[in-house]
């Protein structure tokens, strides 16, 4: 994971830069970070635990043989031996802390991405909700020189899209924003290639939205092959309980495309 000290968003391992202010990100190895974190919190445990696996790592090279350190056969199953034990100790002190090894899996497995089909909505509670509401071919295209008249689709659809503002705030910007063609999306056409925005006229923009608020916008999306097509969408939210730390919300729009 690596952090804009910046802006104090986390962003993935392959980023280089803030997507917001362009800062350079630092690097954090965050599973590290959290064992520590857990451990540093409480000192009585830590000095346990320290005193248990020392005990341990005498016991294990004690009970070998002088012909064993030499030959070095039992060297991988001490080191084994000593790596478990140090984990049982460390399970020790989360029960200690009282999380469950399997809370710790909830923690960092990824969640499973809805999908989203045209006339759903897509909830996330006290942030916002999503809802595409239709999907419509065009026969319209743009002439002039842009980014998205240069391309050459095979087909363009406009997404009509309503989104709502449940709770979500920050430090940077005047509410919540929801692009389907930004950079928080990625747009897979019914053969698998990329899609992309297209440029067209007389569409409603996304915009800022306060808390409370909601926006129905539309975007023009163009695409090689024709048919039902996915728009997968990611953004980070700051979480308020702990400093530069981050949730990932993802959900995958099924956009389909009838006949």
């Amino acid at each position: 994971m690596k952090i804009c000290m910046k802006c104090k968003r986390a962003f993935e391992d392959k980023k280089k830069v803030c997507d917001f202010c362009g800062e350079p990100l630092i690097e954090i190895r965050e599973t590290d970070g959290v064992k520590k974190e857990r451990i540093k919190k409480n000192p009585i445990v830590f000095a346990v635990a320290g005193i248990a696996i020392a005990l341990m790592v005498g016991l294990g090279i004690g009970s070998l043989t002088m012909k064993q350190l030499v030959t070095g056969k039992n060297e991988k199953s001490a080191v084994q031996s000593v790596e478990t034990d140090e984990e049982n100790v460390l399970g020790e002190v989360k029960k200690e802390k009282g999380v469950s090894i399997e809370d710790e899996e909830e923690e960092t497995d990824e969640d499973v991405v809805p999908e989203i089909k045209v006339g759903e909505t897509w909830t996330v509670d006290g942030l916002w909700k999503v809802t595409i509401n239709s999907v419509t071919e065009t026969e319209e295209r743009y002439t002039g020189i842009s980014y998205g008249g240069e391309k050459n689709p095979e087909a363009v659809y406009i997404v009509d899209y309503t989104y709502e503002n449940l709770g979500y705030e920050d430090d940077y910007s005047k509410g919540l924003l929801i692009r389907l063609e930004g950079y928080c999306s990625q747009i897979v056409d019914s053969d698998g290639e990329m899609g992309y925005e297209y440029d067209l006229p007389k569409l409603t923009s996304p915009d800022y939205v306060p808390v409370g608020a909601r926006m129905t916008a539309q975007v023009a999306i163009g695409v090689k092959h024709k048919g039902t097509f996915s728009i997968s969408y990611e953004d980070n939210v700051e979480e308020e309980e702990e400093e530069y730390s981050t949730k990932v919300y993802r959900a995958k729009f099924i956009c389909e495309v009838k006949e």
